[in-house]
């Protein structure tokens, strides 16, 4: 699995290796290589993002795995347990599976 940034001109794709369902439509995912602070602006690289599909009746369970769906991305606040929330969102990606 793949995103890469559809709103920054920050051009690079990450892998992305799913850590943790939060529910059918938000999941946690390790970036691998993590995204660099500068790109959100962010004290740290970050290594762990929150995903959500962008637009209703887009799924990650879905079969169709040849198209993309259109993902928010979330990081977490400071301090925060990333599957609790809250979030910022930071980005809107394409996400292959």
């Amino acid at each position: 699995m793949h995103i890469k940034s559809v709103e920054l001109t920050y051009d690079v794709s990450h892998e992305c290796e799913i850590s943790d369902i939060i529910s059918d439509s938000q999941i946690v995912v390790k970036v691998i290589p993590p995204i660099p602070s500068w790109v959100y602006q962010m004290h740290e690289d970050i290594g762990r993002v929150v995903l959500s599909p962008r637009y209703r009746g887009d799924s990650f369970w879905s079969s169709d795995a040849a198209n993309p769906i259109t993902v928010n991305v979330f990081v977490g606040k400071k301090g925060e347990d990333l599957r609790a929330g809250p979030w910022d969102l930071v980005d809107i990606c394409e996400y292959w599976r």
